[in-house]
């Protein structure tokens, strides 16, 4: 019997499997919060860092004056926890965060053409070590990843090791313009790239790693697409005030048993604050309030070690606080992830790649009525423990691009049933999952895995035409 689904109020919230829980999601919008100097000091501070930070400096001086005029103390403005310290705090942490995200772009693009063989040989070497497995350079040119960065532009001109943040980051950045300090210097430091801010009393603070190492005796060159890439990376868009429960759930399920998760990591709560959390402190510790915010924007949260369950919501099926304030999964870390669902959180834009130990442990996944407008290529490579994707993107309506290959050696899969249906905006070519289905040329494609209704309303798809019919409808 066909059954209609209503993607306007049926939004899955649960993990059971077949007997997953539905409920009606409120809508939720964006709250924005604005504030006047008479708002008293806490709202001073955040009002005014927004201001210092985008004004000139004719009008910050200006704006001092009138400040100190209406009782405004130079402690308040100068101090430690000052207007002015809190703007400059800002200015530095958006300068490093452009830099650090436009170096994992370009490390991410110089991996790819190690692995395609664009690039062959790395600090002239015959040899290539990837997660210990050897392999032949073909012939062509050679290239580390600091020559890389050189022939992209992204070294300045008559220097070896000076980034020219202008390049790399497109004149995102607001730091590293200087000559010999107030610069972001890359260095080679343990047989890897190092990448340091020198600022102007010539202090030096890391902000970026690779994961390259060079055994000098060997000559052998490895490439651990892990390193540097350990932590869990959620992006969320907060102001002063804002408080933020991270995404867990207590417990997974693997299809026939529920487990109990387990978590024993630290925090980085993107203000200065970091916190080690255990199962035992999590429902207290996992908590946390933003009141040093130097300005309104994006706040990357960062999880190391054990993280084994993400959930937008408690085990009362009630959505973790903050959890609409969700915009990005920067990165996804190797925390030993078993249950992934990220379903209903509507703010959530961008996925990232995941590495080859990111989902190596995933037994379910979910993004379902979530705002994700892509899913990286090879998304899901070789998650050999999931046995179903059934709804795993439904009600996406912003998807609109999904690679070829991102269910490829999933090889325990049984159903692909509904996994995206309702997302009515996806364009592209859609995997050809049904090919999977033995003898599937013979009973219409009706088998295992089961396809009903995968692609149902998915009819901008460039092979739409050819997806077999019960793929298209949707059948309880």
């Amino acid at each position: 019997m066909k059954n209609e689904l209503n993607l306007e109020t049926e939004v899955k919230i649960g993990v059971r499997g077949n007997n997953r829980k539905s409920i009606a999601r409120n809508k939720k919008l964006p709250q924005f919060t604005t504030m006047n100097v008479i708002d008293g000091q806490a709202g001073l501070v955040n009002y005014s860092s927004l201001i210092f930070y985008s004004l000139t400096i004719d009008n910050i001086l200006n704006i001092i004056v009138l400040l100190i005029l209406a009782g405004v103390s130079i402690a308040m403005l100068t101090g430690e926890n000052g207007i002015l310290t809190q703007a400059n705090n800002a200015k530095i942490e958006q300068s490093h965060g452009a830099v650090e995200d436009a170096l994992a772009l370009a490390y991410n693009e110089w991996q790819i053409e190690v692995r395609t063989g664009s690039v062959t040989k790395l600090a002239s070497k015959e040899v290539v070590t990837i997660k210990g497995k050897e392999e032949k350079a073909l012939a062509g040119t050679s290239s580390t990843f600091l020559e890389f960065l050189t022939n992209k532009g992204y070294i300045k001109e008559g220097s070896t090791d000076v980034l020219d943040v202008e390049a790399l980051t497109g004149g995102k950045q607001a730091l590293g313009n200087g000559e010999t300090t107030d610069i972001y210097k890359i260095e080679e430091q343990d047989g890897k790239y190092v990448v340091n801010y020198i600022d102007q009393s010539n202090n030096k603070k890391q902000i970026w790693t690779t994961g390259i190492k060079e055994n000098t005796e060997t000559g052998e060159v490895t490439l651990d697409p892990d390193t540097g890439k350990e932590e869990l990376i959620l992006v969320y868009n907060l102001q002063n005030g804002d408080t933020i429960e991270l995404p867990y759930y207590l417990t997974w399920y693997d299809g026939e048993n529920e487990n109990q998760a387990t978590f024993n990591f630290t925090v980085d709560w993107g203000d200065g604050t970091t916190d080690n959390i255990t199962n035992a402190d999590i429902e207290t510790k996992g908590i946390h309030t933003y009141n040093n915010l130097g300005q309104a924007g994006e706040v990357k949260i960062k999880i190391s070690r054990t993280f084994e369950s993400i959930a937008p919501y408690n085990e009362s099926f009630e959505d973790r606080q903050g959890i609409d304030k969700l915009v990005k999964v920067e990165q996804w870390g190797t925390t030993g992830v078993k249950m992934l669902d990220l379903s209903g959180c509507t703010n959530l834009t961008q996925l990232a790649t995941p590495t080859e130990s990111s989902f190596k442990d995933l037994v379910f996944a979910s993004f379902e009525n979530s705002g994700i407008t892509g899913i990286p290529d090879k998304m899901f490579l070789n998650c050999t423990n999931i046995g179903s994707f059934e709804r795993t993107f439904q009600g996406c309506v912003n998807l609109k691009k999904i690679g070829e290959y991102i269910f490829e050696g999933c090889t325990k899969v049984e159903t692909y049933s509904a996994t995206f249906n309702g997302c009515y905006n996806l364009t592209g070519k859609a995997p050809e999952l049904w090919f999977k289905v033995p003898n599937g040329e013979e009973n219409d494609y009706i088998g295992r895995p089961d396809g009903a209704g995968c692609f149902r309303e998915c009819k901008g798809l460039e092979n739409y035409d050819e997806i077999p019919e019960y793929w298209k409808e949707f059948f309880v």
